[in-house]
C-alpha cells in the first residue's frame, strides 16, 4: 500500500482522494486476482489498474462537469404570473390535440404517464423503435408549436459542445 499511495500522490492532492484511489485499486485487483500471472511484476499490474481507475474517474468527472454546465446555462424561463403559465398550458393542450393519434399516444403514455417504451409498444402493438420515432417527432412538433413565438432559445449550448443523451417528455417551461 505505501507504493500505491506514493503513486496516487502524483495525481491526487487531497488525502481522501488518494485513499479512495488506492482503495478502488485494491478492490479492482482483488476482484480480478485471477487475471494476474504469477511471476509477473505485481507492482506494475497494480500501477496499471490504478492508472486506469484514475483516468476513468477523470473521464467521468469531465462528463459530469459538462452536464452540470449545460444545466447551469439553460436559459431560465421565468413565469411572472399564473396567466403566462395558463397560456403555455393552453398552447400545449392545443398542440397535443393537433398531433397524429400515434404520436399523441406516445407522448401521453411515455412522457406523461411514465411508461417504458417496451410497455407502450406491447400495449399499442407497435415496435419499440416505432414508439421512439413517434415520440421524437411528437416532441419536436410540440416544441415548435408551443415555443414558435418565443424569441428566447429553448436551450443554450456553447458552440462545439455535445449535448448529453438525455430524453425529455416535454420541453420544460419553468
Amino acid at each position: 500500500m505505501p507504493f500505491l499511495k506514493r503513486m496516487a500522490r502524483r495525481w491526487c492532492r487531497q488525502r481522501h482522494d488518494i485513499d479512495d484511489l488506492v482503495q478502488d485499486t485494491l478492490l479492482r485487483a482483488l476482484a480480478n486476482a485471477h487475471l494476474w500471472q504469477a511471476g509477473s511484476n505485481l507492482r506494475g499490474w497494480l500501477y496499471a489498474i490504478m492508472r486506469n481507475q484514475f483516468l476513468a474517474g477523470i473521464a467521468k468527472s469531465i462528463r459530469a462537469a459538462e452536464a452540470h454546465w449545460l444545466y447551469a446555462t439553460v436559459t431560465p424561463r421565468s413565469v411572472s404570473h399564473g396567466s403566462e403559465t395558463r397560456l403555455v398550458v393552453r398552447d400545449l393542450e392545443g398542440a397535443l390535440g393537433r398531433l397524429p393519434r400515434k404520436q399523441r399516444a406516445a407522448v401521453l403514455l411515455v412522457g406523461v404517464e411514465g411508461n417504458s417504451y417496451e410497455q407502450v409498444a406491447h400495449a399499442t402493438g407497435a415496435s419499440v423503435d416505432a414508439i421512439r420515432s413517434d415520440l421524437a417527432r411528437a416532441r419536436s412538433r410540440l416544441r415548435t408549436e408551443v415555443y414558435a413565438n418565443d424569441r428566447r432559445p429553448a436551450l443554450f449550448v456553447r458552440p462545439g459542445s455535445r449535448l448529453p443523451q438525455y430524453r425529455y417528455a416535454l420541453a420544460r417551461t419553468s
